[in-house]
This record gives structure tokens, C-alpha cells and sequence, in this order.
């Protein structure tokens, strides 16, 4: 659940898998241990889950600060399929799953791991325009496998930067966005830029133009534009209702 407190919200969340998409209850242990919790200070109204870009035109300076941890213990068996929309996998930098067997020596099959992440994240909109900034932190531990391991553990870190102004209000905004991995198996990194048409002057309804270049992508599954690994330029012509 959500509380407020002049300001400052918290939300916390005791599970039994990182992912709840593509998991039937075959794949489930009987252990809670996947646990993530999130705590945050707003000012000047900028919302308690306040939408990207400031639509409103705030006319003070609504700022956000927050930080985020979530931890799981994960087995090869409760993992979501590959091509689930918004699965939940464990990768490498460099997009391999870290289940599958040989993806950190060859022949060898990773059995379970621990998973903990922390996020600090920062916002701040004013007169339309908007910053948003994210920077985390992985740790995957604990390694159970068949055979033996180059590694004991995973450290990767990185951060994403985007960046949103309304061109002409209520009806048409801009937004850019950059993100970048500093891993041990690659650093891959995108950059993009795109425009939302708000065809009735509500959030209800817009089209959306985007180009995005990415470069050694880390993920990739049938409801995302790029495949794991994938380098190059994506153009997106989207028409989003939002209920």
C-alpha cells in the first residue's frame, strides 16, 4: 500500500518472484523472499505517481527525490519465458540470461542466485519543461551451478537521463532520453529522441514519433522494439490510449 505524509510516500512489496508475468504456479517455490521497497519526497504537487513531462505547466518548480532496493532469491526453474512481454530475467551486460547454461562457463548450468538492486532516482518540472535521473546499482550473488565458476559474484551499474519540453501546450511535447550499462560483460548504451501528439489536449489519447539508436542492447523480447544485442537505428510511429 501507498501512504502519504506531507510530501514523503512509501511503497513496499513482499512477493515469491521477481516476475509475475509468464509464471504459472508450477514454477513457484513456497518462499517469500522477493522483497522491494521504494520511498520518495515530492514538492510543489508534482504527484504522488506523477506521469513523464510537465503537461500541467507547473509554475513553480515541482521537484522529486527517491530510493529504491529490491532483493530476490531466484532459481532457474521460476524464471519467465524469454519472450514474455515485460519478463523479468537476469542478464549479463551484454544481454545473456544468466541461466542458461554456458552463459558464464562453458557446459556449466547456474542453478540460483541472489538478486539486489538499489535505485536513487531525482525529478524536477517547471513552465513545461522536465528532468528526470535515474542511477543504480546491481549486485548478483550467491551463484549455485553444476560445475565451476570463473566468478563468485556480479557487480553492474549505470544510469539513464531523459529530458521532456512542451512545444505547444497541452497538444504537442518533445522528450530526448540517453541510458548507459557500466558492466563486467559490456557497456552498452542508447540514445533517443521523440515527440507525443496529444490529439484532443488530454493525456487520454496521442500519437507517438520516436527514433531510438542503440548499441549492444541488453534486453530485447516480442513487446520491444530491438532483440538482445542488437545495434543500430529504430524509428516507432505508436497510437497509445491510456484508460
Amino acid at each position: 500500500d501507498v501512504y502519504k505524509r506531507q510530501g514523503l510516500y512509501y511503497k513496499v512489496m513482499l512477493a515469491n518472484n521477481l516476475s509475475q508475468l509468464g509464471i504459472d504456479a508450477g514454477q513457484l517455490d513456497d518462499g517469500f523472499d522477493t522483497f522491494s521497497g521504494n520511498v520518495w519526497w515530492t514538492t510543489n504537487d508534482f504527484g504522488r505517481v506523477a506521469p513523464f513531462g510537465d503537461y500541467e505547466k507547473h509554475e513553480k518548480i515541482a521537484t522529486m527525490v527517491g530510493v529504491g532496493f529490491t532483493r530476490s532469491n531466484e532459481t532457474r526453474q521460476s524464471q519467465a519465458g524469454t519472450e514474455d512481454p515485460e519478463n523479468s530475467q537476469i542478464r549479463l551486460s551484454d544481454g545473456t540470461v544468466i541461466f542458461r547454461r554456458g552463459a558464464l562457463a562453458e557446459g556449466v548450468q547456474i542453478d540460483a542466485a541472489k538478486y539486489e538492486m538499489t535505485a536513487i532516482t531525482g525529478s524536477a518540472k517547471y513552465n513545461g519543461f522536465s528532468i528526470d535521473g535515474e542511477y543504480y546499482f546491481r549486485w548478483v550473488s550467491k551463484l549455485e551451478a553444476d560445475g565451476e565458476l570463473p566468478v563468485d559474484d556480479l557487480f553492474d551499474h549505470g544510469f539513464k537521463l531523459q529530458t521532456s519540453a512542451m512545444v505547444v501546450d497541452k497538444t504537442l511535447q518533445w522528450y530526448g532520453f540517453g541510458s548507459k550499462i557500466f558492466g563486467e560483460y559490456g557497456d552498452p548504451w542508447e540514445l533517443g529522441s521523440g515527440l507525443n501528439w496529444f490529439v484532443f489536449k488530454n493525456r487520454i489519447f496521442r500519437f507517438n514519433l520516436e527514433y531510438l539508436y542503440v548499441e549492444n542492447s541488453p534486453v530485447g523480447y516480442l513487446s520491444y522494439p530491438t532483440q538482445v544485442g542488437a545495434n543500430g537505428t529504430v524509428f516507432m510511429l505508436n497510437a497509445e490510449y491510456r484508460f
